[in-house]
């Protein structure tokens, strides 16, 4: 009942400020005439595509109780995300990412938040949760502004001027592992950055 619609993009697209600024600053260094014209017309049609895409954030947050937006790197050097939009305005609570798994999982989470706020749950640090990932408990711990600059652009697109708070859902390994600790792998803990605190087990 309070899926949240979903929608995955590769993370240049979805993190556009830089890529944007990237792709005028390089075309008008090799020709300055010609090539700045088409870099116009690359931004007006991303403009009109972010423009039907804000339309429908805000329509299935006012139907579901928030929007998806997963995340990947096509070349699978940088870990994928996925998080809430809308659910801090839609529940008063702060919206929800999880990075590291892919979109069908880390989309399930979300929504499992969404469910559980609406239902009344509020979650506090250094307590295990279940329900979220079958077998395993997990951490929710409040997120970082600073930390999540290259993650919730869509939120930004979103809130605009208005404040929001996101809260990071953290996952063990299969072993039962969790990033901070000694015996997680390197690539363990690259894959699953924390957002907040170091070690999130801590009340």
């Amino acid at each position: 009942m309070f899926s949240c619609r979903s929608e995955t993009d590769v993370s240049l697209l979805a993190n556009f400020r830089r890529f944007g600024w990237s792709i005028v600053a390089t075309v008008n260094f090799y020709r300055a005439g010609f090539m700045v014209q088409i870099a116009a017309v690359f931004m007006s049609a991303f403009d009109e595509k972010r423009a039907a895409n804000d339309k429908r954030v805000a329509i299935d947050v006012r139907e579901y109780g928030c929007h998806v937006i997963s995340v990947f790197d096509p070349k699978e050097v940088q870990p994928f995300f996925s998080y809430s939009v809308g659910i801090q305005e839609t529940s008063s609570v702060p919206d929800a990412i999880v990075v590291g798994l892919k979109s069908n999982i880390g989309g399930f989470m979300i929504n499992e938040y969404n469910r559980q706020v609406k239902a009344g749950a509020r979650f506090q640090r250094g307590v295990r949760y279940s329900g979220f990932l079958e077998g395993f408990e997990v951490y929710i711990e409040p997120a970082r502004r600073r930390l999540l600059a290259d993650y919730t652009y869509g939120c930004d697109r979103y809130y605009g001027e208005r404040e929001y708070s996101v809260v990071q859902i953290i996952w063990p390994s299969t072993a039962g592992v969790w990033p901070w600790q000694k015996s997680a792998s390197a690539w363990f803990r690259e894959n699953q950055p924390m957002l907040g605190r170091v070690r999130p087990n801590r009340a």
